[in-house]
């Protein structure tokens, strides 16, 4: 069992629950929704790959592009995938930043060729 902040306890379950719903609100386009669950598990668990992915998504969509690209760095740091570096190369684009951007996507595009 995680404790959170104040007396909320979350076992593992309420942690899979809550990130399956972050996930049906990230669809459902109500992002805040969704960012407000992720919080409370990156309360419990700071390195949370699921919830920090959903974050920056949701940042992104409402244009928190700061937030989402310092979410987005976090997991690129833990867990580097063609993923991460294409999501990485739009966050850095939406926060102006085109070099770095470019960087990101050429590496996709030169690094998974078939």
């Amino acid at each position: 069992v995680t404790k959170l902040a104040g007396s909320m306890e979350l076992n593992p379950y309420d942690l899979r629950n809550y990130r399956d719903l972050a996930f049906i609100y990230i669809l459902a386009k109500q992002y805040n929704e969704s960012t407000s669950l992720c919080d409370k598990v990156l309360e419990s668990v700071p390195n949370d790959l699921t919830c920090l992915d959903l974050n920056a998504i949701a940042y992104y969509a409402i244009n928190k592009n700061s937030e989402a690209l310092n979410n987005s760095l976090k997991t690129y740091k833990m867990n580097q995938s063609f993923c991460h570096d294409l999501n990485l190369g739009l966050y850095y684009g939406a926060n102006g930043n085109l070099t770095k951007a470019q960087e990101f996507v050429d590496k996709v595009l030169n690094e998974n060729k078939r």
